[in-house]
């Protein structure tokens, strides 16, 4: 599987169950621990996972467009 596939599935999968484990991920996806974990901190910096202690969640923010709580306040 390339990179960019596994990505969008990893993605994917983390938005429908809105939090994944390492070794979820790894049984998803039949890869090594060290590349889900590179692959986490590549969907983290692109803000689309919240890297947690052993997994990652969903970044519901960067899908839905919430405002930060001063921009609530501001409108």
């Amino acid at each position: 599987m390339i990179r960019a596939e596994r990505l969008a599935k990893i993605t994917e999968y983390v938005q429908t169950k809105r939090y994944a484990s390492i070794d979820e991920l790894v049984n998803a996806m039949d890869v090594s621990k060290a590349t889900i974990r590179r692959d986490l901190n590549t969907l983290s910096s692109e803000e689309k996972v919240l890297l947690t202690r052993g997994g990652a969640t969903w970044n519901s923010d960067e899908k839905t467009g919430e405002l930060a709580y001063n921009e609530k306040r501001l409108t």
